[in-house]
């Protein structure tokens, strides 16, 4: 059965007013008895419609410009053309056209009036991030031997080149911010006092040398530290927090911090109001919240909701992490409304732990003030590198 060429333009007008019938609340089975169509000749002229009109108004422009929305133009397209039983089949459809070059020529001429498409560079700005270096489980102080650990050795000198090394190579690798928050999560001296034994279950401990020796190359190590940092960052705010390590201790390694930066401004100790000797502590930028803990005492679920009932801007920030340690290993786990990391030990494995399968490693952790945390740099503590 021959198959006659379809008219373009009597089908955009077909397209239009069916569009208009619709619009005024009327079905496709009622546009259809007003317009002599079928159902699915209906359906086929709205879905077109409605698939032009939602095309992007550029590519509308140059189709327009080139003549592709009449068909007339083209020497041979597919369509589909409804027959006299009311189906409808596809065809391959001649038009009489000999030469193509005008239309060629349109092409060419449309595509030179586009406007080039010039990319927006978001501008770096460092007054929007801030850099959180979180240092758990550093256990300065721990003794530990290679060729028994089946990892690297471990001791205060080795403890003090691996820190000032590892924190100079993730501050390179993130970018420029004006502020740096700098956690010593727990378990930052290995031991509690001279007895060289855990607080809570008296295990004992592998220790490198006398008490007084730990906690004065800790502190030394630690200062270079942040000295380092303080030369690259506006602002350095540090915490220092328990661990089941170093319960006392680490009030002691505080206290000469604080001492050491009284008159800097640079350098602080922030707190929580009403609660400055609290295990939990909040940090806010801009929409991120920082919260941090140890991770011993509580499960990450009790501690959103501990942050969720006393911080003052929970409700006001939208990107929410918790930040812990004390299982020397990595672990990232979503809940509703914050993101808990459990972070990797600073050291390598002693002779209890070298059993559990631990990667030490430390990474720098970038807060955007509006977007959250949107960059982590990691070093694995490689000394062979």
């Amino acid at each position: 059965m021959p198959i006659e060429t379809v008219d373009a333009e009597k089908v955009e007008q077909e397209r239009i007013e069916a569009a208009k019938l619709r619009a005024e609340g009327l079905s496709q089975y009622e546009i259809a008895e007003r317009m002599g169509l079928t159902r699915p000749a209906v359906q086929r002229r709205l879905k077109a419609y409605d698939k032009w009109n939602d095309a992007d108004p550029a590519i509308r422009d140059t189709a327009k410009q080139v003549g592709l929305v009449d068909v007339s133009r083209l020497k041979h397209y597919w369509d589909k053309v409804p027959l006299e039983n009311g189906r409808t089949v596809s065809a391959f459809i001649s038009n009489n056209v000999t030469d193509t070059t005008s239309l060629l020529d349109d092409v060419a001429t449309a595509f030179e009036s586009i406007t080039p498409y010039t990319p927006a560079h978001a501008e770096k700005i460092g007054g929007d991030f801030c850099t959180v270096y979180p240092l758990y489980d550093m256990h300065a102080g721990m003794f530990a031997w290679g060729r028994e650990t089946r990892s690297q050795d471990y001791d205060l000198k080795l403890m003090k080149a691996d820190l000032v090394r590892s924190i100079d190579r993730v501050s390179a690798m993130s970018p420029p911010s004006d502020h740096a928050v700098v956690i010593f999560g727990g378990d930052t001296i290995h031991v509690n006092d001279a007895k060289n034994e855990t607080p809570g279950s008296g295990h004992k401990m592998d220790a490198d040398g006398r008490y007084e020796k730990i906690i004065d190359m800790t502190i030394e190590a630690i200062t270079d530290a942040i000295e380092l940092l303080a030369s690259r960052h506006a602002k350095v705010s540090v915490y220092v927090i328990r661990g089941n390590h170093d319960e006392d201790s680490h009030v002691v390694l505080k206290a000469a911090l604080k001492q050491r930066y009284r008159q800097d401004d640079q350098i602080d100790f922030p707190t929580l109001d009403q609660w400055d000797k609290s295990e939990i502590y909040w940090i806010r930028h801009g929409n991120s919240l920082i919260i941090i803990h140890h991770g011993d005492k509580c499960k990450p679920e009790r501690l959103a909701m501990i942050a969720a009932d006393k911080c003052p801007y929970w409700s006001e920030t939208t990107h929410r992490v918790i930040l812990t340690g004390h299982l020397h290993h990595l672990k990232v786990q979503d809940f509703p409304g914050v993101t808990h990391y459990t972070l990797r030990a600073f050291c390598p494995p002693d002779a209890y732990g070298a059993m559990f399968g631990g990667i030490r490693g430390l990474q720098a952790m970038t807060f955007c003030r509006l977007k959250g945390l949107v960059l982590q740099a990691h070093d694995p503590i490689d000394r062979a590198v």
